[in-house]
């Protein structure tokens, strides 16, 4: 929280919001948005989808009218891919020299042509809020009720635990 906070002052101060000007001057921030994206998306599944014709994928027979689902969570979550996807660290989306590092595995909306449709909007909106929570205020954890569950429940959506944060305001 501490890096984000000192790149938002650095780059945005506190007299004014951050905009989506700012956001390849945010590099930590974009980072560790896409790094949440990536460690727990909201959905572990993407919406189902129907073959309209018999194919193959990687040497799989699909026959028409199957219904297909991409377990995001899966992807996210290859240790093959990602090394290290049980620990959570932005520093994966940042380049050596600084610059942010798009990486095409993180697909929190989906893939393709069916991808979700409001994925700019959604990107946008949570980039916009999560800086501005950061920029006016420190969150930390109530130390009175240990978290335990960090996973969450899975369902049709990634549901977080119940847990008590705090927010101290900054500014």
């Amino acid at each position: 929280m501490g890096k984000i906070q000192q790149e938002l002052d650095n780059v945005v101060g506190n007299v004014r919001l951050p905009s989506m000007n700012d956001r390849t001057k945010l590099v930590y921030t974009d980072a560790t948005q896409t790094e949440v994206f990536r460690y727990r998306g909201s959905a572990p599944l993407t919406v189902p989808h129907k073959a309209l014709r018999d194919t193959k994928l990687q040497g799989f027979r699909i026959p028409a009218g199957t219904v297909v689902m991409n377990n995001l969570y899966s992807v996210h979550m290859d240790p093959g891919y990602w090394g290290d996807p049980e620990t959570f660290r932005p520093e994966r989306f940042i380049n050596p020299d600084g610059s942010f590092r798009k990486d095409e595995r993180v697909i929190p909306f989906g893939k393709g042509r069916r991808s979700c449709l409001g994925e700019s909007l959604a990107r946008m909106t949570t980039f916009l809020l999560f800086s501005s929570l950061m920029q006016h205020f420190t969150f930390s954890l109530d130390p009175a009720i240990p978290v335990t569950n960090t996973d969450g429940k899975m369902g049709f959506t990634l549901a977080p635990p119940d847990f008590r944060v705090f927010a101290k305001a900054r500014l």
